[in-house]
């Protein structure tokens, strides 16, 4: 999202609060937002105090945007939105993807007192676990896919549980077979193992249950 368009939104706020979408529409079109701003900051939640329903502001943005540009000068009717259930499981993606952790709710929590009955450690204490070899669960973020030097592909995962969020090293042979386990979103237990390469540390996973 461009900087100064934020930039203006906020200046624009701080003279007096949105009451509505519409009133957000009318008085920030002259900053010229377009659909994919207010897709975003929908997604965000910055729109949650006026309007909680994420959805309806996603699938109504390029609403939105056109109805901004109408002649501020005339009588404008009243904007109206689709109504659009939003699960909780989109608003848990759109946070993670758009911020890297959760706000409304966290969807490791549904998952959390299975991990810890496989005998999984918290997230926030991988660091200072004295064992070379441990387990750890949640729901899988961001998935990088990184090729070596020697062309070898590897895949870093990030796992998200209640106290935290940690990145692995998943290697090719792994990732390929439990590539339908080893998705965005889904709820998993890792075995994995501190490693070093070049002074470098990585978590690395040896095995992945899906829950």
């Amino acid at each position: 999202i461009h900087s100064k368009i934020l930039d203006s939104i906020i200046t624009e706020r701080d003279e007096g609060e949105f009451k509505s979408i519409q009133d957000f529409a009318i008085r920030c079109g002259k900053y010229r937002i377009i659909k994919s701003l207010v897709s975003v900051l929908a997604k965000s939640g910055s729109f949650d105090s006026i309007h909680q329903n994420r959805g309806d502001i996603v699938v109504a943005a390029n609403q939105i945007t056109t109805y901004s540009r109408n002649d501020k000068n005339i009588l404008l009717p009243p904007l109206i939105l689709p109504m659009v259930p939003t699960k909780n499981s989109d608003i848990s993606s759109w946070e993670r993807s758009l911020l890297g952790f959760y706000i409304s709710s966290d969807p490791s929590l549904k998952y959390y007192d299975q991990v810890k009955r496989s005998g999984a450690i918290d997230i926030s204490k991988v660091n200072d676990y004295k064992s070379n070899i441990f387990k750890i669960g949640g729901i899988i973020g961001n998935i990088k896919k990184h090729i070596t030097k020697g062309g070898k592909t590897n895949y870093y995962i990030t796992v998200y549980d209640p106290t935290g969020n940690m990145e692995v090293l998943v290697r090719s042979s792994l990732y390929n077979t439990h590539k339908d386990d080893i998705q965005c979103d889904n709820a998993v237990i890792l075995t994995c193992i501190k490693s070093k390469w070049n002074d470098r540390e990585y978590i690395m996973v040896n095995n992945v249950t899906r829950i």
